[in-house]
């Protein structure tokens, strides 16, 4: 009995010990309209004011960090106005993002001595915004927006392709690029001619790099070149044509994307009042009191 309780006693103490640790690493930093916010979440709105390119030119990046902890504590107001929840595959989408950032930029963050933890409330916030966006304008919200908009949008920045890829190395002669552009070349009248986009590029199964199936490439895509989408809208269902970049060369068959509306709906409500909902924020947040703690 008397070891159990000097257990239970070094129990008690080592939770108090662990609690007491944690209030020290995360002290309170300041208030914002009397809500608390701790360092940590200053910090790591230190490092956007630092760091990010939106914020280049502001010069005094403490009151840059101040201001986008008023926007956060607005934000979160906003959120449990309307009683915002993540779903569990929403869960699962940021537990995956918090992981796949800290394994990345753990040493970045402790830099600002932010904690996987609070990188997670973060995240969470960030889709919090977003499902409230989605809540507003959906299909049932106060705000909806009709699906004819929806669908224009959709259609103005969204379009299905079959692509292939082949990476230009810095290595390579002018006659080599020369050969792989013939290919793809052979590649694009093949399907032109009737063939199937997967058998045209298994002619060259050791050169190109293909999707399977058609996917949805966005005007808002970054892994493609700049101008890629752009140039593919421009073509009819079914075209198919030879892109050529300084950094690889592109066989792409555009295809219908309709099927794939439904898949991107809510995408696009993002897309479309995001920044809307995040300017009511920022005004919300410019009429709050900022205080420094200690």
């Amino acid at each position: 009995m008397k070891a159990v309780k000097i257990i239970s006693a070094v129990t008690a103490l080592c939770i108090c010990f662990l609690s007491f640790c944690a209030c020290g690493i995360n002290k309170t930093a300041l208030t914002v309209n009397s809500t608390p916010v701790s360092e940590e979440v200053f910090g790591y709105f230190l490092s956007v004011a630092e760091n990010s390119y939106n914020y280049t030119d502001d010069k005094n990046k403490q009151k840059l960090a101040k201001e986008l902890c008023a926007e956060y504590v607005a934000g979160e107001e906003m959120i449990k106005k309307y009683s915002i929840e993540l779903s569990a595959e929403e869960k699962v989408v940021v537990s995956s993002e918090v992981k796949a950032n800290w394994q990345m930029y753990s040493d970045f963050y402790k830099k600002y001595s932010v904690s996987k933890q609070t990188l997670c409330e973060i995240l969470e916030h960030e889709s919090l915004i977003n499902s409230l966006v989605k809540f507003l304008y959906g299909a049932d919200g106060e705000r909806a927006l009709s699906e004819q908009e929806v669908k224009a949008f959709f259609n103005a920045n969204y379009l299905a392709a079959k692509t292939a890829f082949t990476p230009f190395d810095a290595q390579m002669s002018e006659s080599e690029i020369k050969k792989i552009t013939d290919n793809y070349s052979t590649m694009a009248t093949s399907v032109r001619s009737g063939g199937s986009f997967a058998s045209a590029v298994e002619q060259f199964p050791d050169m190109a790099e293909s999707e399977d199936n058609a996917h949805i490439i966005s005007a808002f895509d970054t892994s493609y070149p700049d101008g890629l989408f752009k140039k593919v809208a421009q073509g009819k269902n079914g075209e198919t044509m030879v892109l050529r970049y300084s950094t690889g060369i592109y066989l792409v068959q555009r295809v219908d994307s309709s099927e794939y509306y439904d898949m991107y709906r809510s995408e696009c409500i993002v897309k479309m009042k995001k920044d809307y909902v995040l300017g009511e924020i920022k005004a919300a947040a410019q009429s709050y009191k900022v205080e420094a703690v200690g």
